[in-house]
């Protein structure tokens, strides 16, 4: 199989060699907060009974938050960090422009191409394909933030365009729309060019979700990202890389929260609050992480999300397929009561062990975790790990 990260193999490094100005390697707090995102992804896509979820393991219906709603943008976040590793390491070695760029492009066209597999899987009916999803909208914004990040080395200039990607958005929402409607699905300009590009390949007929215009936050939110896996890598200082990403988090949440009142926190929408908040809430994720796991060296409780974190793409492609699987097997064809493989395992397994479906709805997705994290396990023993 070959491999999807970027950067080399997690190393976890010790107080000492934590305090070198430049560190040349991805983090072990990298991987575990990604880890901790693939764990969360898990949890909320293998629900038992979707009717029948704890709240904070469903998506907020449109305006609001949840645990739910922060596993895609904390991906998005760490892939931001992931860049500033591994293209700042390609930068430092000198690598030529051609060779980088190959490589960006490479990466956005197979995660394009994946996403296409887990929209299709399993009968790839163009006339009706799903053409946004996680995968697509991970690959574009990673061409936009890898592009930011190459084209203008400075800090400052990558905050910059950040700030203007989300600023563009917010204006080019309310085009056409009426006064409050770009807060509507079906009022703000981002249905209405997923309508416009993508007709009969949304997830519903008026917005997706993964539509094209909220490429521009996203990438704002991978480049908040890119700054916090540049301050890890250059500032000299355990304390200082803790305090820095703990001050810029609390800043980034205190922001969003005020916001909230004018641009509602909505991840439909990746609206400015969103950005601002969720983006906070992984600079203050990572540097706890960064300091429990980097500086203090007490790692052993996270192997099992570093096991996850090191091969995020290969569990989240292969747990897709194999979910939508379980939902296309039909047990009972002709009988009196059909069910899909997956509801006849939640109601026959799990609902009368737990009683309440919401329980037994989570008994099930943490059931698919253990399994996963187990085959992440062994892939990682194997030395298996899935690369674009």
């Amino acid at each position: 199989m070959s491999a999807i990260t970027v950067t080399p193999q997690t190393t976890f490094v010790s107080e000492r060699a934590a305090s070198i100005a430049h560190l040349s390697v991805r983090l072990g707090s990298i991987d575990v907060s990604r880890g901790f995102t693939i764990a969360g992804m898990l949890l909320v896509n293998a629900a038992g009974d979707f009717d029948h979820v704890y709240k904070q393991l469903a998506h907020a219906a449109w305006d609001g938050f949840t645990f739910a709603d922060f596993v895609f943008p904390s991906f998005i976040f760490l892939m931001g960090a992931s860049i500033a590793f591994a293209l700042g390491r390609a930068r430092g070695e000198a690598q030529s422009a051609r060779a980088v760029w190959v490589r960006v492009f490479r990466r956005t066209v197979l995660l394009l191409l994946l996403g296409f597999l887990v929209n299709g899987y399993p009968s790839f009916d163009l006339a009706t394909l799903r053409i946004p999803g996680v995968l697509q909208r991970t690959a574009l914004a990673y061409l936009v933030t890898a592009s930011v990040f190459l084209a203008f080395p400075r800090a400052l200039t990558q905050l910059g365009v950040g700030a203007a990607l989300v600023v563009v958005y917010e204006v080019l929402l309310r085009l056409g729309a009426g006064p409050g409607a770009w807060l509507t699905p079906d009022g703000n300009f981002a249905g209405v060019v997923d309508r416009l590009f993508l007709r009969g390949h949304m997830l519903t007929p008026a917005f997706d979700p993964e539509g094209l215009l909220a490429v521009l936050p996203t990438a704002a939110t991978a480049i908040l990202g890119v700054l916090a896996g540049r301050w890890l890598r250059t500032a000299k200082s355990p304390a200082r890389r803790i305090v820095g990403l703990t001050a810029a988090g609390l800043l980034l949440l205190g922001g969003g929260l005020a916001l909230h009142p004018m641009i509602p926190i909505n991840k439909s929408l990746w609206s400015a609050s969103f950005v601002l908040v969720t983006g906070g809430l992984c600079s203050l994720l990572v540097a706890g992480l960064h300091g429990v796991i980097d500086v203090a060296g007490i790692q052993r409780w996270a192997v099992p999300l570093r096991w996850l974190g090191k091969n995020p793409i290969a569990v989240y492609v292969l747990s897709s397929l194999l979910t939508t699987t379980f939902l296309a097997i039909v047990i009972g064809m002709g009988g009196p009561a059909p069910a899909t493989l997956h509801v006849w395992t939640f109601e026959h397994l799990y609902l009368p062990f737990a009683g309440c479906p919401e329980t037994a709805s989570l008994l099930h997705a943490a059931t698919f975790l253990g399994i996963w994290t187990a085959i992440a396990g062994f892939m990682e023993r194997k030395q298996i790990f899935l690369r674009v």
